[in-house]
Parts: C-alpha cells; structure tokens; sequence
C-alpha cells in the first residue's frame, strides 16, 4: 500500500542531488535549508542534528531531515562516503517528520538513487523523471519495512519446511535456525497465513507422504521410516488425524494411473 503522506499523482519535486566523499576526518556544516533532504550513508558513520535532535547514521542507514531546521554536525567522523537528495513536498498530503531509518534492504535505495542522479544529470530527459523517481524511492523507503521482513521470513520459512518435509521438523529447530524465538516465528506465520506454524510444516509431512505412498516405491513401515518416524505407529495415527483415512486406505484409493513407455 503507498504511504497516505505520498500523492502520487503529483510527485514531489527533486531540487539536486550527489555523492559525498570525506577526505580524512569531517564534521557536517551547520545550515538551515528550505527543502527536505535524503542521506544514504554508504560509508561510514554521520554525525548529525537537527535541532535538538542527535542522530549517528551508520552505512546501510538513511536520515530524512526537515526544511526550515538546524542541521549541524555533532563530531567528526572519518572516511565518510553518503548520496543526498533535495526535493519540494508537492507531492506529499501532509508534512513529514525526521526520521532515520534502520535495519534497510538498501539495494532496490540505491538503484533508484543512481537511476535518479543519471536522468536529472542529462539533459535528454524531462524534468518529470527525475521527480517520479524521487517520489517512487520515497515510497520504497516508507513503506512498512516491518512488513517487507516478515513476509521474506514466512517465504523463507516455507522453503524451508519444503525442503525438509521428509523428515520431523520441530519448532526448536526453525527457531535454532533462523535465530528467533519459536513464539515469534509462530505469530509471524499466522498473521501472513492464516495458519498455525505447527499445522503447516504437519500439512506438509503429509503432502511429501501421499506423495511417497503413490509412487509404489515403498512399504508403509519403509515409507515411515524414511519420512523420520521412528515409531510406525506414531506415523499411521498422524496421517489417519490429518487424511482422514489410513495410509494403506489412500493408497488403495487413488490407483489409477495410465502407463506407456513411448
């Protein structure tokens, strides 16, 4: 969803924009500007405030700072490399706050960032680009971040539990393996799906099953074995609970398959 702050039908409008490269140490000049501007550190660490507000902008990080504000350094850092961008709010339904933005996929900033230095750096192209370009990196950076992360964890979670369906996965597991606390995982999943964690790698065991018993390679007590289960028993009750019927029922059930060898 586009963030209610940006009227994309009329972008904001991008004033200039470059690259910063510190010789040795550096501290931020102390100014007032009338226009809002983007910092993408790439290198470094900046030292800046706004006001009466402090921040340290590490690489990977982006600070949005006010029109109409004090900005100034706060200490001098060294081998500092960051883009900035100028840019009009005409484009914005409302005032922006300062913000500094953390814990960023960055990748998708900085190819709209050099997208956008490109295209306002040439005269071939009209002034519009330029704005729309800085308009959409705005969306990309306001976006619910939160969001973004959570819906790459659940993908990941169920490539995961896809690879492993032929052997018990448990939660402690996921948990050990992508480095948050199982209730996390689970409350993540569920609000993307609509399903229970425990449920969907269950739902997934028995898929790889009834995909095992229809190929005729194997015996149910080899099928179990080779699917983990150390206890046949615990196997035939398991599929019984979610399929409805038993191992040798579903087998027996789905049969009909045309052959040929040419």
């Amino acid at each position: 969803m586009i963030p209610m702050a940006i009227n994309f039908d009329q972008p904001v409008h991008y004033i200039s924009g470059g690259k910063f490269i510190s010789s040795g140490s550096w501290i931020h000049p102390r100014r007032v500007i009338d226009s809002y501007e983007l910092i993408l550190v790439t290198q470094g660490e900046v030292a800046i405030a706004e006001e009466e507000s402090s921040y340290f902008v590490q690489a990977g990080e982006v600070l949005l700072l006010l029109p109409g504000c004090e900005h100034y350094g706060t200490a001098q850092t060294e081998n500092v490399s960051f883009y900035w961008l100028h840019f009009f709010e005409e484009g914005f339904t409302k005032r922006l706050s300062c913000q500094h933005f953390q814990n960023l996929n960055t990748d998708p900033l900085l190819v709209l960032t050099k997208q956008l230095l490109h295209y306002a750096g040439s005269d071939r192209y009209p002034e519009q680009c330029a704005n729309y370009l800085m308009t959409l990196l705005l969306i990309e950076l306001l976006l619910p971040g939160e969001e973004e992360q959570d819906g790459k964890l659940v993908s990941e979670l169920k490539e995961y539990i896809r690879m492993n369906s032929d052997r018990p996965l448990s939660l402690q597991e996921l948990s050990a393996h992508f480095g948050y606390h199982r209730d996390y995982l689970t409350r993540v999943f569920k609000g993307k799906t609509g399903m229970g964690l425990k449920h969907y790698i269950d739902t997934m065991s028995m898929e790889k099953a009834k995909q095992m018993l229809l190929s005729g390679k194997y015996t149910l007590q080899k099928l179990a074995a080779a699917l983990g289960y150390e206890d046949y028993n615990l196997f035939l009750k398991k599929f019984t609970y979610h399929e409805h019927m038993s191992p040798s029922h579903f087998r027996a059930t789905y049969y009909r398959t045309h052959l040929n060898n040419k």
